[in-house]
């Protein structure tokens, strides 16, 4: 037996053991092996620490993941653009071709009639005419020969290449921009006859800039003038390279050049 704390009573080793009430002063024995509540304060410090530590259990592989997901994505997005839009070396022709041309307003002088000259009857030359072909606005029409070795027609008065394939080769690219700027810039000519006629002191270097899409249009075109500047001038060129129809190429090219009017 042993005696109660609180009054010296007789109560069971049971009761100083694990706890429980006196039979004498009913006072409650805590005993020595009974569990201690700490209090509601302790115990929400301890919940919340505990919570705090499940929850960074639970966060380190997403936070360990998040830079590794990022550089993937990054990734991603660059090799679409790389693909998508693909540095192209722009094409600048140097050679400056001038038109030397009178005022159109200037009255057109007769050609002189060509003088007959007699030859002596001989036999007839019955070997077809090597005859260029020009279209409506008679602008000689210029064959490029395409890779698959059929022949590629482009612009007015003239179809596109028979096998439809497009050209890739930069050379062979550049030597079709090349040749066809020379017949399409006749057409240029029009545009600075009309401009005469109202600003006789129009002359000068122009820079003409735009990008040949893969169907073969002109896109993004602009003339800058580099001696005096013409907005209405420079307008009807930027209208007329619009029409130019040049060979498919298998992606967009741009393209400078440069063209001199003089009077």
């Amino acid at each position: 037996m042993g005696k109660c704390p609180f009054c010296g009573g007789e109560v069971s080793e049971d009761t100083l053991l694990y706890g429980g009430s006196c039979p004498k002063c009913f006072g409650e024995i805590p005993g020595e092996e009974a569990a201690t509540d700490p209090g509601e304060q302790v115990k929400a410090q301890q919940a919340k620490s505990d919570n705090r530590r499940v929850l960074l259990r639970t966060m380190i592989p997403f936070v360990l993941a998040i830079p590794a997901i990022g550089m993937l994505f990054l990734m991603a997005i660059g090799f679409v653009i790389w693909n998508r839009n693909p540095t192209v070396e722009t094409m600048v022709f140097d050679d400056v071709e001038e038109f030397d041309y009178a005022i159109v307003s200037a009255p057109d002088q007769p050609d002189p009639e060509p003088q007959q000259v007699a030859t002596a009857p001989g036999p007839r030359n019955t070997a077809p005419r090597n005859v260029q072909k020009v279209d409506a606005m008679g602008v000689p029409v210029v064959e490029v020969k395409s890779s698959a070795g059929g022949i590629d027609f482009g612009g007015i008065g003239v179809t596109a290449s028979r096998d439809g394939e497009a050209l890739s080769d930069p050379t062979q690219i550049r030597n079709m921009l090349q040749q066809k700027m020379q017949a399409f810039g006749r057409q240029l000519k029009q545009c600075y006859d009309k401009r005469l006629k109202t600003r006789s002191d129009l002359e000068g270097r122009w820079k003409a800039s735009f990008v040949v899409l893969e169907t073969g249009y002109p896109d993004q075109v602009r003339f800058k003038g580099a001696d005096m500047s013409d907005s209405e001038f420079e307008q009807c060129m930027v209208e007329t390279v619009r029409k130019w129809k040049f060979s498919r190429i298998s992606r967009p090219q741009p393209v400078e050049k440069n063209w001199r009017f003089r009077n």
